[in-house]
C-alpha cells in the first residue's frame, strides 16, 4: 500500500497507559495479540492522545531504550531527546522507523514486532494505537 493512500488499519486497536517514568511495551505483529494483522507487516502506527498532558514516544528494536522527555532551554536548546510529542487530544500517524525483527521473549521462540518507549509529565494518559498502512 502507498503512503500517500487514506490511512488503512491493519490490526487490532490497542491503548498504552502512559506514566511518568519510562516504560517499554512490546508491540507484537503476529500471534494472538494482534490477530487481525493484514498481509505484510504495517509501516505506519496511528496514535492518539486521549489524555490531558503531552505524551512522548519512541520507537525501538532493542529493549532498554528510553523515551526522555527534553529539557527546557532559555538560551540555548536545553538538552534534545530523540522521541516525537504526541499533545493532548491530537490525532497522529507516524512511520516506524525501526524496521521488524525478532525480540527475544524469556523461554519462548522470538516474535516479529518492536518496543513503543513512552513518558508523560502525567500519570495516566490514555495513548490510543492503531497500526496501519497509509497517510
Amino acid at each position: 500500500m502507498s503512503n500517500i493512500s487514506p490511512f488503512s488499519p491493519a490490526g487490532n486497536s490497542f491503548i498504552i497507559t502512559v506514566g511518568v517514568a519510562n516504560q517499554q511495551t512490546p508491540i507484537l505483529l503476529t500471534g494472538s495479540a494482534n490477530a487481525n494483522i493484514s498481509s505484510g507487516m504495517p509501516t505506519q502506527i496511528r496514535f492518539f492522545n486521549a489524555g490531558s498532558s503531552a505524551v512522548w514516544v519512541t520507537m525501538s528494536v532493542t529493549s532498554g531504550v528510553a523515551a526522555v522527555i527534553p529539557s527546557a532551554g532559555t538560551t540555548t536548546m536545553g538538552t534534545p531527546q530523540p522521541v516525537i510529542f504526541i499533545e493532548p487530544g491530537v490525532d497522529l500517524i507516524f512511520t516506524i522507523p525501526c524496521g521488524f525483527t525478532p525480540i527475544a521473549q524469556a523461554g519462548a521462540a522470538p516474535i516479529n514486532g518492536f518496543y513503543l518507549n513512552t513518558i508523560s509529565a502525567v500519570a495516566a494518559q490514555p495513548l490510543w494505537c492503531l497500526l496501519g498502512e497509509g497517510a
